[in-house]
Parts: structure tokens; sequence; C-alpha cells
């Protein structure tokens, strides 16, 4: 109740008025988060088609929930995926959370990843792309909705810092031989163009990030009076004071680089996004980036390891997730004592049918007092996320969703360690699970550090079963309905294998194309990366 110069609150204590926002602040209640979860949003979809769709739905409506709606609703084939900018959604965010209430919607086949895979020739092809790479290979991600195309550059956090003009768009599937570097070309075509960022030459940057449509980028350009870290004494200078440090030891140029490439800022720097357009173009001269928004000073410190990834945590920055093909998979950990970060296969599931089955789970003993396996805590929920203990595969499954323990339903965060805390005193304990229906099971070996390659309705692509947890030497292509091995692929290129720090994947094109990239110096850094495609013909 308002007290006048304090607010009077329940228990008899007050708060006073003056100190609000620095030694206390209002926090919503239950009732008030449940309420904002059921207020109703004006959502607006837009498909391919140019079709658009206004629905009213709650704030706390998953993003599952609204494909599963719309499938039905506009008699789809397949589950639509959604985008915001370019950005693929979490299926499992609310419409709450989301930036924009103004989604794309993208209807694809899902068992298109992999199908010319079985019954075609896989003809492999290699390109040198002249960019600075480290051993542990370049910074390689598909372009959306492309013509068959990536964006190439150095990494970031880096060895050195990435130049404006290190970026290349690279083709593997071109209509014509006008940017094939190759001395010979003949179909497919490739395509080789440097795509510099639209800022002053020579900038540098200390971190950039491309999620298949927008890069973001930190320009590594201090305003006078910015501090950097002395890696000498981890401790902060302005320029002009780490100079007068070191006056007579380095040259202004000498200076100038130690500053850029080995201080790390702790202050300001800038952030800019820039959108790759006319990507889908034939033409591949006609791509370009296109700024977009206002450039923004941000606090950062990339001084630590790790330090890239709090980074965009903190600032929302996604990274490329590869197009939904309507299925995903789960690892089935293996139990060969000799062999411990080899899985023995995975279970399928369905994304186009959501519908989960309650399973009863009932514990009847610990181990050390312990579930042995790990949760991630929801509001309403409890999500098995790794399993921990051998014994306990017996009873749970990734991704199981505990719902409530000896019959009490889990509402609201802190309801599972409450209820769980006094149920484990008295055993058994019953936990009521909502699992995801596997839809097919593979048994076969594969290496933890090397996760599925590619899945469809069909066929699954997996690494060697020699694999090291380093890398691979070959991929086994996998029928996951009846279990058998359709064929075993040789890496046909200069290296021979594929390390896990390497990136690989499939480009976003029509001709199933798989990619990885490499420096051109096996286990060291080089002035050029190897590109290697594999492509069914």
């Amino acid at each position: 109740a308002d007290g006048g110069k304090v607010w009077q609150l329940e228990g008899g204590r007050v708060a006073k008025k003056e100190t609000e926002g620095t030694k206390w602040f209002w926090v919503a209640g239950p009732a008030a988060q449940e309420a904002d979860s059921s207020r109703l949003l004006s959502l607006e979809v837009t498909f391919m088609s140019g079709s658009v769709v206004s629905m009213s739905v709650p704030a706390g409506t998953s993003v599952k929930q609204i494909a599963a709606q719309l499938k039905e609703q506009e008699s789809l084939a397949w589950m639509p995926q959604f985008f915001v900018g370019g950005q693929p959604m979490d299926s499992d965010a609310s419409v709450g959370s989301s930036d924009s209430l103004s989604w794309s919607a993208v209807v694809m086949e899902p068992s298109g990843v992999l199908s010319r895979w079985r019954d075609h020739k896989l003809q492999w092809r290699e390109m040198t792309v002249p960019v600075f790479t480290p051993y542990q290979g370049p910074f390689a991600v598909p372009v959306r909705f492309s013509e068959d195309r990536l964006v190439l550059s150095p990494p970031t956090p880096g060895d050195r810092l990435t130049v404006v003009d290190e970026f290349w768009l690279v083709g593997a599937n071109e209509k014509a031989r006008d940017y094939d570097p190759r001395t010979a070309p003949e179909p497919p075509y490739a395509g080789l163009r440097r795509v510099p960022l639209p800022v002053p030459a020579g900038t540098k940057l200390r971190f950039h990030d491309f999620d298949g449509s927008v890069l973001v980028a930190v320009l590594d350009d201090p305003e006078p009076g910015d501090k950097r870290v002395d890696p000498q004494d981890n401790q902060a200078y302005t320029f002009d004071e780490l100079s007068a440090y070191y006056k007579g030891q380095y040259s202004k140029k000498q200076m100038s680089d130690y500053w850029q490439r080995s201080c790390w800022p702790i202050e300001k720097v800038s952030l800019l996004k820039f959108r790759l357009c006319d990507a889908h173009m034939e033409d591949m001269g006609k791509v370009h980036w296109k700024p977009e928004g206002k450039v923004q000073r941000l606090s950062a410190d990339f001084s630590c390891p790790g330090a890239d990834d709090n980074f965009k945590q903190e600032h929302n920055i996604m990274d490329y997730k590869a197009p939904a093909s309507g299925f995903h998979a789960r690892p089935i950990p293996g139990r060969c004592p000799g062999k411990p970060a080899m899985n023995a296969g995975l279970t399928i599931h369905n994304d186009s049918d959501p519908v989960q089955e309650q399973v009863d789970v009932v514990v009847g003993q610990l181990y050390e007092g312990k579930l042995g396996i790990g949760f991630q805590h929801q509001s309403d929920t409890a999500v098995v996320i790794d399993i921990v203990v051998d014994d306990a595969h017996r009873l749970w499954k990734l991704g199981d969703e505990v719902k409530a323990i000896n019959g009490n339903a889990i509402r609201k965060d802190g309801d599972f360690m409450r209820l769980y805390g006094s149920a484990k005193e008295s055993l058994p304990v019953t936990f009521t699970v909502m699992r995801s229906k596997e839809v097919g099971r593979l048994l076969a070996e594969w290496h933890c550090n090397h996760p599925e390659l590619a899945l469809d309705s069909e066929l699954v692509l997996l690494s060697g079963e020699n694999a090291g947890e380093d890398a691979f030497g070959d991929m086994r292509l996998f029928d996951w309905k009846n279990g058998h091995l359709v064929k075993t692929i040789p890496l046909e290129f200069t290296q021979g294998y594929i390390e896990s720090d390497w990136p690989r994947g499939f480009l976003s094109g029509g001709s199933q194309t798989f990619f990885t990239a490499y420096s051109s110096e096996a286990g060291c850094n080089s002035e050029s990366a190897l590109i290697a495609f594999c492509t069914p013909v």
C-alpha cells in the first residue's frame, strides 16, 4: 500500500520510495508472470508465396505450437520454419520472447537433405581461397536461401585481427564460369569473389559472426582515451600511457601493431550489422553487404578464454543454424569400457509430430545421493540434458520433460527442487515425464566429438566408425529406417580427414553439397584456405 514516502509491504516491512532502483527493485510475482504469459499478442506470419496469416495468440505460446497450428490450419504438407530478420527462431521459445511479431515462414520438404546421396555418384572438388587461415580452420558459414554459397573469412577472435576486405563469397555450383578461379573450369562451376564490408579500407575487426543472412561485426576503432589491457602485466592503459611506458623500446609502427594485436579492449567498441543482399541472384557479382541499423558503442572485453561466447550471449548474437530437415536425433550412449567416447547409435524423432507420450519413471535408488542425470530447469518443467550414470539409461531418455513428482505438478520456478527434496527422503520416487516418441532407432557406433552430419526422412550421415577424438577419415551413409549401411564415403581431398574444429555442413541450395574448410598447411597457420565440396552428380 502507498504510505506516502514509503511503500507498506506484506508482513509489516516498508520500502523507501527514494531508494527505489538503487537499493531495491520491483519484481513481478507468480500471478503477474502468469498473467503476462496469457496476454494476447497479434502475430503476423508471411509465407514465401506472399500470403499473410494474422493470428492472436497468448504470449506464452511456443514457436513449436504456432508451427503445428499453422500446419493444420493452412493444410501445409510440412511444419513451417520461422525467421525474424533472417534469423531462425528457436522452436522452444515463446512468442512473447520474440523481438518482433512479424515473422517470415518457410515450408520445405524435409526429405531433401540427403535424398540424392543414396544412388548418385559423389564428386569431390577442392579450391583455394587466398585468406589467412589458422591451423583450426577458417570461418565458413553457408548463406541462407542462396545458390549453394558460403561466406569465408579468418575467424575472430583469432591469432590476428581480420581486415574488412578479407571476406569472400564462395560458390559451389554456379551457373556461369565468370568467377571460377580454376585454370580449366568445367561444370559444375565454382565461384570466388571478394566481398569487403562497406566501411573504410583497412578497418580491422575484433570480432564477427554470421547467421547466414546478417553479419555482426565489432570494429577495432578505439576512441581517444579508451583503454586496453597490456598482457605483460594485465593492467589497463590508454594508447598514450602505453606509448610513454614503452618509449625508446618500440617504433611508432611497432607500438601501433602491439596495441592492435596484443592488447585487448576493455571499454567501448563499435558494433555494426550488415545484411548480405542479393545472395539468391544467379550473378555472383551482384551480391553485396548493406549496413543495417545504427552503430552501437558497447562495453566489451575479449581478453579471456570464451569471451566471444559471453559477448554473443550478452548481446543476443545467434550462430548459423542449418535449415530444419523435419527430423532430429538423440544419442544412444555407448557402454563399452574401452571406448567411453563412442555412442552406440541414435534415436530418430519427427519434428512434424510434436505429440509426446506420458511416461512414469519410477526411481528406486540414487547414485551417491543423486539421480545420475543433468537437468535444465524451466518455469513448469525440468528437461533431461545429460545422463551421467550409465545405469540411469534404463529409466531416462535425453529430452525427457518432468511435469510432476509423486503426483504433485511442477507449476513454477523452484517447484522441482522443493518437491524432489522432500520426495527423495522416501524412495521410490515417481516422476511423471513427457517423452518424444521415437520414429526410428539406428545402432551404429560414432564418436561423441563428431555428431551426425545430416539427417532426413530416410537417411543419416555419420562420421566413420574409426573416428578419433580429433578427426575422422571417412563418412557413412545409413538408412535409419532399416538400419542398413548404404555406403562408406572416403574423403577424397588433400587432407583426407576432417578435424573436429573445422567448419563443415551442407550448403542451403538444392544440390545437396557438403563442404569443409581448412588451412592449406596441415596443422599450421597459412596465408590461404582450402575448401572441399562433395556433390552428388
